[in-house]
């Protein structure tokens, strides 16, 4: 089982080979919920490929788990769609 943790500064994982991804794990700031809105969380395989992706729009909790299905990937990335977005930590 590995779990990995991402914050905003480092939205990617790079795992060491490709491996079956089920449940991402994705922590939010408590007391910043609402800021973590509209991203896209996605398992990239070594070429390249996206194999599994899929868009939050609202995050109600400071923690949530996403299903990958069991995806095959070497990357996880959480991409906020919202070219907005400003951090003002």
């Amino acid at each position: 089982f590995i779990k990995y943790r991402f914050a905003v500064r480092h939205p990617q994982v790079a795992l060491t080979k490709e491996i079956n991804v089920g449940e991402i794990n994705i922590f939010n700031w408590k007391g910043y919920e609402s800021r973590l809105n509209d991203f896209t969380v996605s398992v990239i395989d070594a070429n390249g490929t996206t194999t599994f992706s899929k868009v939050i729009t609202t995050v109600q909790d400071e923690s949530f788990t996403v299903n990958a299905g069991g995806a095959i990937g070497e990357i996880v990335k959480i991409q906020l769609n919202n070219s907005n977005f400003r951090r003002s930590f």
